[in-house]
């Protein structure tokens, strides 16, 4: 039988931590962080391939519709099936460039400069959860594998709702660990959290219920009362934001609703088996898998305001016969938060059985020991540059002769890379290389697969073959374009 002291001991796991002056640790996470905020800076205005056609069209094309006044339409924008406040956050770098003058190359780096510097808002978070727990050298190292971790930085830049939500959902689960204040300013922001989070990809609303729900199960009355009154006025601002549209208080949940459960229509983007995330992630975490699942039993009891709701959220993925690689993201970064606190109790049982000397080692070895073993997947997201059709539409619309474009790459003109790069208010379409030469009339330029053979009277002008993407070619014709 346990002994009080002990109970007690493992009862304070996740008590609330104390305040603490600068911890010898301090500098160590602070250097940490700014290696981890470079890093992503460099990959912010590096650019990166376009991973789906969501990233363009479902927040940054719709920002330019709402900014620029033309743009490409989705069935999602026309039903409101997503949230509002995306396109309106995403519209912000793109208004400041409108002020300026500017296109593209202004308002893309500093969206990825701001989704970069989002995706690392949990960080500080866990380091402070971590340093009233275990010594400060411990908690910063203990940062180094979700600062670091390969899908985490190849998202980082992404303005995915789904990349976006990611970062917002990890702070909430960590800001009642990280601080012992419960006051109105701490329910605000970790109800705030949960709402944008859960407004971003309404499917996070499963881990945001388990994240808050031991939060009001250890709170005192006074602090139940404050995040039930902030709960409220968060419910109260998604609803003033869905007005301030033109539309119905959460709409986007009807619609949801209406359109996936009782439609299918997110079936007929495709289905796969109830197995697809859990082999997602052997794929993607590769020989790195074993260390992960080591690290999360380990820390499992310390961890589990963690690591609960990331399984919560891939379970409820798993029931919906839809499933897309990105929609598990969150999942992932709680995980890896989970094993960095799995890694920093290793540490700390190690230093109570053998001392500080091999603590250092037994906190890094985990991270270095998951980073060579998925670096073929750090060197693939390190290479990648500016999507080549994004490259190409840009090349176009510097032309101040064009009038209109056709795109031939890719399947659709979801593949393309829209107005959010073209910039230029003319005539764009997909078709298929064969129809082109018909359609030569109203479309001066032409971008198309680098082996494709594009007849007179276009030329070609310049070619595009960054890692990432598949190589195109930019084509250009005399004249002016034909009404349609």
């Amino acid at each position: 039988m346990k002994s009080p002291s002990q109970s007690k001991k493992n009862s304070a796991v996740f008590a609330a931590p104390t305040a603490h002056p600068v911890a010898p640790g301090d500098w160590l996470f602070a250097a940490l962080l700014a290696l981890a905020v470079l890093l992503r800076l460099w990959l912010a205005l590096r650019g990166h391939a376009i991973r789906h056609p969501d990233e363009i069209f479902q927040g940054l094309e719709q920002a330019h519709r709402l900014v620029f006044g033309y743009g490409v339409p989705t069935i999602e924008a026309d039903r409101h099936l997503r949230w509002p406040g995306l396109a309106a956050l995403l519209a912000v770098p793109q208004y400041l460039a409108a002020l300026l003058q500017q296109g593209p190359a202004l308002y893309m780096p500093l969206t990825r400069t701001g989704a970069a510097l989002l995706s690392l808002l949990p960080v500080p978070l866990l380091y402070l959860a971590l340093r009233s727990r275990v010594a400060g050298t411990i908690a910063a190292l203990a940062c180094l594998l979700p600062m670091f971790w390969v899908e985490l930085v190849d998202f980082a830049t992404s303005p995915l709702a789904d990349a976006l939500a990611t970062p917002v959902l990890c702070a909430a689960a960590l800001l009642p660990l990280a601080t012992a204040r419960r006051d109105w300013l701490w329910a605000i922001g970790f109800c705030g959290l949960l709402a944008l989070a859960c407004a971003l990809r309404l499917q996070l609303a499963v881990p945001a219920l388990l994240i808050a729900a031991p939060v009001l199960w250890l709170g005192d009355g006074a602090a139940r009362r404050r995040i039930v009154v902030a709960a409220l006025a968060m419910l109260i601002a998604l609803a003033a934001i869905d007005l301030a549209a033109g539309l119905v208080p959460f709409a986007d949940v009807v619609a949801n609703f209406s359109a996936n459960l009782v439609e299918g229509l997110a079936d007929n983007f495709g289905t796969e088996p109830w197995y697809y995330y859990p082999l997602a992630i052997a794929v993607h975490w590769g020989p790195a898998l074993p260390v992960g699942i080591a690290l999360l039993v380990v820390g499992l009891r310390q961890s589990w305001r963690l690591s609960v709701p990331g399984l919560a959220l891939l379970l409820a993925l798993s029931l919906i016969a839809h499933k897309e690689y990105r929609f598990y993201l969150p999942a992932t970064e709680l995980l890896v938060f989970a094993m960095g606190w799995g890694a920093a109790a290793i540490a700390g049982e190690v230093e109570r059985r053998a001392g500080r000397y091999w603590t250092t080692t037994a906190v890094i070895v985990p991270a270095l020991l998951c980073g060579m073993l998925v670096s073929p997947a750090y060197l693939e997201a390190l290479n990648q540059s500016e999507d080549n059709i994004a490259q190409a539409e840009m090349a176009a619309a510097a032309h101040p002769d064009l009038c209109g474009l056709a795109v031939t790459a890719g399947g659709n003109i979801y593949e393309g890379a829209g107005y959010t790069y073209l910039h230029r208010n003319v005539p764009l379409a997909w078709m298929r290389g064969a129809d082109l030469a018909a359609q030569s009339r109203r479309y001066n330029f032409a971008i198309a697969p680098q082996a494709a053979q594009i007849a007179a009277p276009y030329a070609r002008d310049a070619c595009f073959a960054a890692t990432g993407s598949a190589p195109v070619c930019l084509y250009v014709r005399p004249g002016g374009c034909a009404p349609a």
